[in-house]
């Protein structure tokens, strides 16, 4: 991309050098062309250098995907890209084919909702409601209300499994089993009403900072707070991420095979700071 900007640029002392030295140049419909092709081509450099900042996650993926594939949809579409509407009907096919499957990639869909200046904006309709679903069950799963529900269900399990149930225990099991429904219904409530609050707040701006945003709102939102540290990671191809297997690849050397994956792990964290 910059060598063409480059080219562009000096389109005029290219063209000088070129007759002073019996070169051939390009015709002025070649320089449009290839002025077209890196207007095409900005959205891709811009997403990649975002990509390659300290502060990226993998909750960009999916709106980079849907926004180079609207840009492209409407620039095939665009009389000032007609010259290259096979190029850029190209790309498109080109990323259709290698990306869209992430849009219904569970991980990436959470990550994505669970960065606020996102949300849920950039996903399918029919897979708002299940992403929905699959925080609250993850929330529910990684935040149980201590054990007393678990261990009511064991105690009512044991009653269910009893050879010699009394009137007092098919009474018990009764209302156990009412309160511990109750109570269940009570938490899924409380998960619902968390997702749905912070679902409902504006998004920020994309240049605002997410993980601070998330500190300020921990106290509001702690459960999803929590959900937020585990899935708002790197995205696998950034800067940082390759950095931290170069450093991998430099701290275990064949002669420090036996270094423990603890250790080593300490290791490449000191050597990134």
């Amino acid at each position: 991309m910059r060598y063409f900007n480059i080219k562009i640029e000096q389109r005029k002392a290219l063209a000088t050098y070129a007759i002073d030295n019996n070169l051939s140049i390009l015709s002025d419909i070649q320089w449009i062309t290839a002025e077209k092709i890196v207007k095409i081509l900005k959205p891709f450099e811009e997403i990649t250098i975002e990509a390659s900042k300290r502060s990226a996650t993998a909750s960009m993926i999916i709106p980079s995907i849907k926004t180079i594939l609207l840009f492209l949809e409407k620039a095939k579409e665009s009389c000032e890209f007609y010259e290259i509407k096979e190029t850029t009907e190209k790309l498109m096919s080109s990323i259709d084919k290698r990306f869209t499957f992430y849009f219904e990639n569970e991980s990436l869909c959470i990550t994505t909702t669970l960065d606020p200046r996102f949300k849920t904006r950039f996903h399918k309709t029919c897979m708002i409601e299940r992403i929905k679903k699959l925080i609250v069950k993850y929330m529910k799963d990684s935040n149980s209300p201590d054990t007393k529900l678990s261990e009511n269900a064991i105690s009512l399990t044991k009653i269910q499994n009893s050879e010699t149930l009394t009137f007092e225990e098919i009474f018990s099991q009764i209302s156990s089993s009412n309160r511990i429904m109750s109570m269940e219904k009570n938490y899924q409530h409380c998960y619902l009403t968390e997702l749905q609050n912070y679902l409902e707040l504006d998004l920020i701006r994309r240049t605002d900072n997410i993980f601070t945003w998330w500190k300020n709102f921990t106290n509001i939102f702690p459960r999803l707070s929590k959900m937020a540290l585990k899935y708002l990671t790197a995205p696998a191809s950034s800067v940082e991420s390759e950095r931290v297997f170069s450093t991998g690849r430099n701290i275990y050397q064949p002669k420090r095979n036996r270094l423990l994956p603890e250790n080593g792990e300490m290791m490449m964290y000191l050597h990134i700071i």
